[in-house]
């Protein structure tokens, strides 16, 4: 089954990243959607580039709550609710300024990988 990540910004690399090793690795196709801008997001195209995949993700470096992605699962799923949409988002604590700690808050292509491989395989 496919998947669609759609992100922004910097996190698009850790998506590209996690979508080429589970093509390798796994033979899932996951395509990436890079929104440009993050506010308005016009939902009707964002349908046409989500289509008829089973599993969507959101990937932001914004916590789980009151984010980005809550909302663009929130639009989606008013237009498609036979959709499965899952959310990959940093840690619910505070954002460090601290590089070695940010790794291990922020969302990298081994967690992308590792949710996404859990939805599609009922592990998750």
């Amino acid at each position: 089954p496919g998947a669609v990540i759609i992100t922004y910004g910097e996190m698009a690399e850790a998506a590209m990243k996690a979508a080429k090793e589970l093509l390798l690795e796994e033979e899932i196709v996951v395509d990436i959607v890079v929104l440009t801008m993050i506010s308005p997001v016009d939902y009707n195209q964002l349908m046409r580039y989500v289509g008829e995949s089973k599993y969507v993700f959101t990937l932001e470096e914004g916590t789980r709550r009151a984010c980005w992605g809550a909302e663009i699962v929130s639009g989606l799923c008013e237009m498609n609710s036979n959709c499965k949409y899952f959310r990959i988002a940093a840690e619910d604590c505070v954002i460090s300024c601290n590089k070695l700690e940010e790794k291990f808050i922020l969302p990298d292509a081994e967690r992308v990988i590792k949710i996404i491989k859990g939805v599609i395989y009922g592990t998750y």
